[in-house]
């Protein structure tokens, strides 16, 4: 998802609400927060790596994983048409938890389901890595 179809898709969750701010520093420093949040919590293939990185890669280890693997921090987006660093599935929960940040009135609500979201989607993320590891 692009990083304009996020904010979109927040400020529409937003509506009747507070609006999705228009300073694109704030929506930057949103973006990263929310990203921080759902990606500690979710198993996002994008990010889990079976090695280190190098630091000269530029990317930051966000996690390392009980198996071992590394989970790296996301990325933010330079421009409104970069594709959002987490995978597609994920990407709607972190727009939710945007959501969640600037709600005067649902915030507990945009909150919830965005957690109830990564659940779901870490849920199917095990079924599929077990059935890759048993060859099915």
């Amino acid at each position: 998802m692009t990083y304009k179809k996020m904010k979109d898709l927040s400020s529409i969750m937003l509506s009747g609400d507070m609006s999705f701010p228009d300073n694109e520093a704030e929506a930057t420093v949103l973006l990263q927060y929310a990203l921080e949040e759902i990606g500690l919590t979710a198993y996002s293939e994008k990010l889990i790596v079976k090695d280190i990185p190098e630091l000269t890669t530029g990317r930051e280890i966000m996690d390392i994983m009980p198996d071992g693997k590394v989970k790296l921090r996301p990325m933010l987006p330079t421009s409104d048409d970069d594709i959002v660093d987490i995978d597609e599935g994920l990407c709607y929960p972190v727009a939710r938890f945007m959501a969640s940040v600037i709600s005067m009135e649902k915030m507990e609500y945009h909150r919830n389901i965005a957690f109830k979201e990564v659940e779901k989607y870490n849920k199917r993320f095990i079924s599929i890595s077990e059935r890759v590891a048993n060859g099915q």
